[in-house]
């Protein structure tokens, strides 16, 4: 066992029973005291823990609700003061006092039961303002009252808004307090990487939050650590009882935060008219909104198919079929044949010529016009075509011979 780690176990056990104790209870049910005030007692009789001040260098005004967790407090104007709805993003909103913003730095950037939350950053508007509040680990004894703070946070909301959450934060937060014998669940969540993906991805060079910020919200930060120096910079502080970067990390959760707001805002202002951005993929766009029964949709689509997109004209043509407008996707089927050889195109002309019109002998000639052109890469189509020749050959010698019998 290395030098040092039995000590910290040692301290880790003790620290999770004495979070189970009533002072420790009292302690994190109150308001954090200021830093540095020892032995403050609350005005409903719970006493806290002694404080221990954090660092110095720290900037803003820090508190020590229990030993190795601080605890920072700060308000700003609220980017979600006049926030509008286009009900495509969630149906049903509650109240603005029951969202929850988060975002955590952990000291890995996978999943595993190892895998530690030495920071979360939690955002909830109220009114005009914009509560931020963020949670350091000093050390990881202070995990356990942590943890208890953030359940309370947890327990007064009902929407959970993250960038990335749903598969990262949120199962790694309730990890974390399974192991530390909570039961706390987080409610529905609001995962704006998904549909920031849906929309976007073929506009951006990837969807990190820090690319969204300067390419679709025009925020360009200063200073910022990237993301994969940040569990590093901890361990240092855990060994050297500092870092000069430190402040930079508690910066970069900062801004996260308070960039879900600004980002919901502005996905919701796009969705209500998305006319407004001149450079929207018209495609992505029309697919996001009939995935979400929006009418829309369907003009976006067709915008696309003017712009000779041909993602675009697969799904446009699809939407026709699925509605019932046969003729309008024959048409876009046609006029696709028209341009290039398209495989797609082309079985779903056959199809509905089949199917449809009852045509087996032109259902038969574009399907031997597609074996004899498409290469022979795609041996999986290639048999397929080859089986639907030979179905619609039998199906034309039968109507033969039944047309020579009633003769």
């Amino acid at each position: 066992m290395k030098p040092g780690l039995s000590d910290r176990l040692s301290r880790l056990k003790k620290a999770q029973k004495e979070a189970r104790k009533e002072g420790v209870k009292g302690a994190v049910s109150q308001a954090p005291s200021p830093a540095g005030a020892a032995g403050k007692t609350h005005p409903g009789g719970g006493a806290d823990l002694q404080q221990t001040p954090p660092l110095k260098t720290l900037k803003g005004e820090w508190s020590s609700p229990a030993p190795d967790l601080w605890v920072k407090k700060r308000i700003c104007p609220s980017p979600l003061a006049d926030f509008k709805s286009s009900g495509l993003l969630n149906s049903a909103w509650p109240d603005q006092k029951e969202w929850l913003f988060y975002d955590t730095e952990t000291t890995g950037l996978s999943g595993g039961a190892g895998n530690i939350a030495f920071l979360v950053g939690i955002g909830r508007p109220a009114g005009d303002e914009f509560h931020i509040t963020q949670f350091f680990l000093k050390d990881y004894p202070g995990e356990a009252a942590m943890l208890q703070l953030l359940d309370q946070e947890i327990r007064r909301s009902s929407l959970f808004i993250s960038y990335n959450g749903k598969s990262f934060d949120k199962p790694l937060l309730e990890t974390r307090f399974l192991m530390n014998r909570f039961h706390c669940r987080m409610g529905d969540q609001l995962d704006l990487l998904y549909p920031v993906r849906s929309l976007f991805r073929n506009r951006l060079p990837d969807c990190r939050l820090g690319t969204v910020e300067e390419q679709l919200l025009a925020i360009h930060r200063e200073d910022d650590i990237p993301g994969a120096e940040i569990p590093d910079i901890w361990f240092s502080f855990l060994k050297e009882g500092d870092h000069p970067d430190l402040n930079r990390v508690l910066e970069h959760n900062d801004m996260d935060i308070l960039s879900l707001a600004v980002l919901l805002k502005e996905l919701e202002a796009f969705l209500i008219n998305p006319r407004q951005l001149a450079s929207r993929d018209s495609c992505a766009l029309g697919r996001f909104l009939l995935d979400r029964h929006d009418v829309r949709g369907m003009e976006f689509l067709k915008e696309a198919v003017t712009r000779s997109d041909h993602k675009a004209e697969v799904f446009l043509s699809l939407q026709l079929k699925r509605t019932g407008q046969w003729e309008e996707a024959a048409a876009l089927w046609t006029s696709i044949l028209q341009k290039r050889l398209s495989p797609f195109a082309a079985v779903e002309m056959a199809k509905y010529l089949e199917h449809r019109q009852k045509d087996i002998s032109g259902a038969l000639t574009l399907t031997e016009k597609l074996l004899r052109d498409l290469p022979l890469q795609d041996q999986k189509l290639h048999s397929a075509l080859i089986h639907r020749r030979n179905r619609l050959l039998q199906k034309e010698s039968r109507l033969v011979e039944e047309a020579g019998q009633e003769d």
